[in-house]
């Protein structure tokens, strides 16, 4: 998951706790919304994240009301 998610443009790290089930992300907000990283991250969180809606993150992650 970690390769996944640092392939997106603009992340800059991933750290999980399997014991409590949360995800930490770091990223470059200016780089995340920018140019194809949009759809990668669409991709990703859709393969390893399924149970979050991708675009309320991506409209989160650009500045955009939910």
């Amino acid at each position: 998951m970690r390769a996944a998610f640092c392939s997106v443009p603009g992340i800059t790290g991933l750290s999980y706790n399997t014991i409590t089930g949360s995800v930490l992300i770091t990223y470059d907000t200016r780089r995340i919304v920018a140019g194809d990283a949009v759809q990668r991250l669409r991709s990703v969180m859709r393969e390893h994240l399924p149970d979050l809606d991708a675009e309320v993150v991506i409209r989160w992650l650009d500045g955009r009301p939910r």
